[in-house]
């Protein structure tokens, strides 16, 4: 996991790319926080980018980010 310059406009610079060991969720929200990949609008939203789809950004609540990281640490293990 890694901050990056944004490949498309959105509400910051920043974004977090994941890799796709990266499920720990406290791990990454603490390591966008720190990278400076979030905004506030109507609450704190986490821009990801996934490194399997690197010109998608997608926009997360931490509770949706926390959700989509289980969801992806369940097919890991499967």
């Amino acid at each position: 996991m890694y901050g990056d310059y944004s490949p498309e406009p959105c509400l910051t610079s920043r974004v977090l790319v994941l890799e796709d060991e990266d499920v720990n969720s406290d791990e990454v929200i603490e390591t966008a926080r720190d990278e400076g990949a979030t905004s506030i609008n109507d609450g704190e939203i986490f821009w990801i980018v996934f490194q399997n789809e690197p010109r998608r950004v997608w926009d997360f609540t931490e509770r949706c980010l926390r959700q989509e990281l289980a969801r992806k640490a369940k097919r890991l293990v499967a």
